[in-house]
């Protein structure tokens, strides 16, 4: 019963505000309803603000936190898992481009390999990709796809190099 009287009391007073304005005329009712109106939304201003102010902090051990440093870490581990297939989707369309275009085989594919070759032989062998001796490291279908005098295709839209072959040459730079 107690909880209903501060609410009752509040719409009384409103009410009983509301009543001399109606005894105005014309003009000066305008103004008075506009007076009411604002002294309303700066006390329903005060009340919110004091209702803020009230409500006690969430404690450091809140569930809610717990929660949202579980649901960060969740949403870091998809961004990072989305990267990682965004950055395999990418390499094996560009696998699929090389195997069906003879241009894309030698401007866009080849520049990879031999960026691979490149830091595996500086790593392990101490030597460069236009190195005489990286032949003999190499298969021969390998040592074609990377060697720096490769000249570029007459015809670029021709076949590309057979996946078997794209396949056969990454296994070999495992091996370096």
């Amino acid at each position: 019963m107690r909880r209903l009287l501060a609410p009752l009391a509040v719409v009384a007073a409103l009410l009983a505000g509301l009543v001399p304005l109606l005894l105005l005329e014309g003009g000066r009712r305008a103004w008075g309803f506009r007076l009411y109106t604002i002294v309303l939304g700066v006390l329903a201003v005060r009340a919110v603000l004091h209702l803020v102010e009230a409500t006690p902090a969430p404690p450091a051990t809140s569930p809610f936190r717990r929660r949202s440093r579980l649901a960060a870490a969740v949403v870091t581990r998809v961004r990072r898992r989305r990267r990682t297939l965004h950055h395999y989707r990418g390499s094996a369309q560009l696998v699929r481009s090389a195997t069906g275009s003879a241009g894309t085989l030698h401007h866009r594919l080849r520049p990879v390999l031999q960026s691979i070759a490149g830091e595996r032989l500086h790593v392990r062998h101490g030597l460069a990709v236009d190195d005489a001796r990286v032949a003999a490291l190499v298969s021969p279908s390998t040592w074609e796809l990377l060697r720096p005098d490769r000249p570029a295709p007459a015809e670029r839209r021709a076949p590309g190099a057979p996946l078997a072959v794209i396949r056969a040459a990454l296994d070999d730079l495992e091996k370096l």
